[in-house]
């Protein structure tokens, strides 16, 4: 098994159901065709050694807006006084932070330096 590869497939398949789900619920756009491409090419990287590199920062980039999206869903969701939101936009913030936090790894393992 090559070096991220479980943590990469992890990341693809959370940005391929938060693609699809996005296309459900809002309609296909913008937002899941970023999802579908930043999934594949991270996906995709542990299989070509050049895009290591760049897909550790894309997953990077990907995880910390994940991070801001999820909380910013969140606030909104608690404005007016009660908490209200849909269960199928409760799983796309949930697949959204599964992106956070396989970006992370993503992004650890694919940067990480051979000693010596």
């Amino acid at each position: 098994m090559k070096p991220g590869s479980l943590s990469s497939a992890l990341y693809a398949l959370s940005c391929l159901a938060a693609a699809g789900l996005s296309a459900q619920i809002l309609g296909p756009g913008m937002w899941g065709a970023i999802f579908l491409g930043a999934g594949l090419f991270v996906g995709a990287s542990p299989y070509y050694p050049p895009l290591q590199q760049p897909a550790g920062a894309i997953a990077l980039i990907s995880a910390i807006l994940a991070f801001l999206a999820v909380a910013l869903g969140l606030l909104a969701a608690s404005t007016g006084g009660s908490f209200r939101l849909p269960a199928d936009q409760a799983l796309l913030l949930t697949l959204i932070g599964a992106i956070g936090v396989f970006g992370i790894a993503v992004h650890r393992v694919l940067t990480r330096r051979a000693p010596g």
